[in-house]
């Protein structure tokens, strides 16, 4: 796999690498604006490196993300973003074309947001938790995804079937057919699917143990949590909410903490000095643990 330089190598132009190399190590985020500054995100703070990227740079990169050919990634970018090497999502704005009320592409290139997926084995290990439906509680970038996708690569290598939702390829990173991140030796992963049709291919055809899936929020993603937990299959998923205070005066959320459907509850939050794990409750809402 091409290391984190290799990669940003390959996408950006000489000046704007130059502008990012010091802060690539541990960059989760790289926006560039037509004419505007190159901003990084590291460690949750935004850094503005001071260079200002003009619209020919803007297009290069654009079009080295597409390998110079837009109309092969068409599909991808309809939706918004384009998955590239080492699981890398790239969100790019601009001019929407729409056709009969749906996007058919993107033109005139305005900004382009790369988003550094990054693996940290073992952040799940000291949770103890092996078993059991599990909701991940979090505000954004507090590394939801990344604690998920360690969840399902610890019980998937330890010997449990699981069918990875990855509906942006955000989780397993998957690019051209493999995933790029470790998501474990028994993961099947169904990728740019749907959440209510990712968990019915995996329910009618993948026998899984478990599903995972990210930011579930809307009632046909209840609905399919049911049908999974009905059917003797754990879920694992994330939601985005600053707190289970939150989390319980919102629709649908509501109705599954009354019916404690699920086990714990895991809240992050961003200003824990080690990792980002705040507090677990159990389905009753009790505090099992909190960080000192």
């Amino acid at each position: 796999m091409r290391d984190i330089y290799g990669n940003l190598k390959k996408y950006l132009s000489e000046n704007i690498y130059k502008a990012v190399a010091a802060y690539a190590e541990n960059a989760s985020e790289i926006r560039l604006r037509g004419d505007k500054p190159l901003l990084v995100r590291s460690w949750g703070r935004e850094i503005n490196t001071g260079y200002i990227v003009d619209r020919k740079e803007l297009n290069e990169v654009f079009s080295r993300i597409v390998e110079y050919s837009p109309y092969a990634y068409r599909e991808e970018l309809i939706n918004g973003y384009v998955t590239i090497e080492m699981g890398w999502r790239v969100g790019i704005s601009g001019t929407v074309i729409e056709e009969k009320g749906t996007v058919a592409n993107i033109k005139d290139i305005s900004s382009v947001n790369i988003r550094i997926a990054r693996e940290i084995k073992g952040c799940s290990d000291d949770l103890g938790i092996d078993s059991g439906n599990i909701i991940i509680i979090s505000p954004p970038i507090c590394g939801k995804t990344t604690l998920l996708r360690d969840i399902v690569r610890r019980w998937s290598n330890r010997g449990r079937t699981i069918a990875l939702i990855d509906e942006r390829d955000e989780i397993s990173g998957t690019y051209r057919g493999k995933a790029e991140l470790d998501v474990g030796i028994r993961t099947d992963v169904i990728v740019n699917s749907s959440k209510e049709n990712g968990f019915n291919i995996a329910l009618r055809a993948l026998a899984p143990d478990v599903i995972a899936v990210d930011e579930i929020g809307s009632e046909s993603d209840f609905k399919a949590v049911r049908q999974a937990m009905v059917s003797g299959v754990e879920v694992i998923c994330t939601v985005h909410s600053s707190d289970i205070d939150e989390l319980k005066s919102r629709a649908f959320f509501s109705d599954i903490i009354s019916e404690r459907l699920f086990d714990y509850y895991i809240v992050l939050r961003r200003d824990i000095e080690k990792g980002n794990i705040y507090k677990i409750y159990d389905k009753e809402l009790n505090n099992i643990w909190q960080v000192k």
